[in-house]
């Protein structure tokens, strides 16, 4: 049986919540023979996580210390690039990397290319770490002048004009109490 995230998370969720099936029976047993003494249920996705890689279930711990998570990398890179063992690398670090993998982008960034092509960011609000490409290519492309009077005429069969302020039709309107009362309490947060 193929392991997916979501099925394992789910699992997790309902021993968290001391729910417990058949149905899930086998993918708690194969997270309670890897959980640690500081694991419990209760702090499921607050103080630990699952990742699945390579159909197997990992254990991960949010990372939130950047000099220790950019270190650690740097140290996989050297590493990687001389060919030496990571089996000497703590827990911790082997935490950072099961949670790096995941997020690589395979052939494009490698440990290899660490700090030069590609780095990470952390994400307090998911409480996840996140690789990002440093010059990633860009999707987007220019939008020029006949692009855009091209697309009004596909769009309605209008015209394309030039217009200034003067020819526009503006219609300004006094504010009534509740708009001068939402811009007044704007302008005091703005100025605090």
């Amino acid at each position: 049986m193929k392991l997916r995230r979501s099925d394992v998370r789910h699992a997790c969720y309902r021993a968290k919540n001391d729910i417990f099936s058949e149905a899930t029976k086998h993918i708690i047993d194969m997270i309670e023979s890897k959980m640690e003494i500081h694991h419990k249920w209760n702090d499921f996705s607050k103080k630990w996580d699952v990742i699945v890689a390579d159909g197997e279930i990992h254990l991960i711990e949010p990372e939130n210390d950047y000099s220790f998570i950019h270190s650690t990398l740097l140290e996989i890179s050297f590493l990687v690039k001389r060919g030496i063992s990571l089996d000497e690398i703590s827990p911790r670090q082997k935490n950072i990397v099961i949670m790096i993998e995941q997020n690589m982008l395979d052939g494009i960034m490698t440990w290899e290319n660490y700090n030069v092509a590609w780095g990470f960011e952390i994400d307090k609000i998911s409480n996840t770490i996140r690789t990002k490409m440093f010059n990633a290519p860009s999707n987007q492309i220019e939008v020029t002048d006949d692009m855009i009077k091209s697309s009004m005429k596909e769009a309605d069969g209008s015209e394309y004009k030039e217009s200034s302020l003067e020819e526009a039709n503006l219609e300004l309107k006094p504010m009534n109490a509740e708009m001068k009362k939402a811009f007044n309490k704007f302008l005091k947060k703005k100025n605090k």
